[in-house]
């Protein structure tokens, strides 16, 4: 139980404090190589990025509850859930958690008016994308079965199906 709580701490410090640090910083390195404008979005700009990540975070957290809770697992791969999580956020969509850094983090981008965050946001994506489709799901079919199969095949992937 201390691992597993040490190890959620970790991975919320890292999501919601590294990362996004090394997003911004990674930014100004990828804005000083690349010269992208930075004046492209304004106040609409921070109160929809001000929205997005908070939506973003408690979706994450909400998230990374069931699977401490719920799943006696925690958000690392390396100590996943024991149970098959198909309530709560995992009944939208199956990658609830990704989905709320994602928002999250393109909040972030909005908010420093940062497109090279954005930028960035996506690469992350693209590489979540990849683990999860290619890795991940297989380990899952692998440990749940049909199980997860027809949690798959009534589950969306990532955006989620709220009715």
């Amino acid at each position: 139980m201390r691992i597993r709580i040490l190890v959620t701490f970790l991975g919320f410090l890292f999501f919601l404090l590294i990362l996004p640090v090394l997003f911004y910083w990674g930014g100004r390195g990828l804005n000083n190589w690349l010269h992208l404008p930075n004046k492209w979005n304004g106040l609409a700009g921070i109160v929809t990025g001000t929205i997005l990540s908070i939506v973003g975070i408690l979706l994450a957290v909400w998230s990374a509850y069931y699977h401490f809770v719920l799943g006696k697992g925690t958000q690392v791969p390396f100590m996943p859930e024991h149970k098959l999580l198909n309530i709560g956020p995992y009944r939208f969509c199956r990658n609830p958690m990704v989905l709320g850094m994602i928002l999250a983090y393109t909040g972030l981008g909005l908010i420093l008016q940062s497109p090279e965050v954005l930028l960035l946001n996506l690469i992350f994506l693209l590489l979540n994308l990849g683990y999860l489709k290619f890795v991940e799901e297989k380990e899952l079919l692998t440990r749940y079965g049909q199980n997860y199969q027809r949690y798959k095949d009534d589950t969306p992937f990532f955006w989620p199906k709220l009715f």
